[in-house]
């Protein structure tokens, strides 16, 4: 949905993929934690959303397969005063490399996470399937841009993409399958 809606609508100036990976099993040194939120995400998120970096490079540090960024207080949780970045963490049997931390993320945030890995670390992100419940697509969307119209010309995407077996949804852009929410509508994120 992300490439397709940028390449449809010249309103969309970016698009980001963030997938929730729940609470996996994290390793370092012997050590294991299984309270950490982590998301997969695609590399752009930092140019859609703010979250300040505090070490590393932004513009980089989910651009390869098995990259990591990690909040503050995870890496004083399990780093102490160590510097993280380039340090490895395990996880979902993949050794995953430190490349940024950023500040905790605001309790009023929409998105709550401790970790986020690259989504090119998973094959899911790899597949052009639109039927991925796990997945969210966020817009960024350029300036003096009328969310509401954008909004509107969605379910022709919704019926040229996502129909099953030639019929599309009934719903409009909202539809829950198997407890799973698709697409609800547009929202700005100022």
């Amino acid at each position: 949905m992300a490439a397709t809606s940028k390449k449809e609508f010249p309103e969309i100036e970016d698009a980001v993929r963030i997938g929730d990976c729940h609470k996996p099993v994290i390793s370092y040194n012997q050590k294991s934690f299984t309270e950490f939120s982590v998301f997969s995400s695609d590399s752009n998120i930092f140019n859609i959303f703010t979250f300040p970096v505090l070490r590393g490079i932004p513009e980089t540090a989910l651009s390869l397969p098995n990259s990591i960024v990690i909040t503050e207080s995870t890496a004083k949780k399990i780093f102490g005063n160590e510097n993280p970045l380039d340090k490895t963490l395990k996880a979902f049997e993949q050794n995953l490399r430190i490349t940024a931390v950023i500040k905790d993320v605001p309790k009023n945030s929409h998105i709550q996470f401790d970790m986020l890995v690259s989504s090119s670390s998973f094959e899911i992100f790899k597949s052009t399937d639109w039927w991925d419940y796990n997945i969210s697509t966020y817009f960024l969307l350029k300036d003096n841009t009328d969310y509401k119209a954008l909004e509107a010309k969605l379910p022709e995407m919704q019926k040229k993409y996502m129909s099953t077996n030639g019929e599309s949804l009934k719903n409009g852009l909202v539809e829950v399958i198997n407890g799973s929410f698709i697409f609800n509508h547009l929202q700005r994120f100022i």
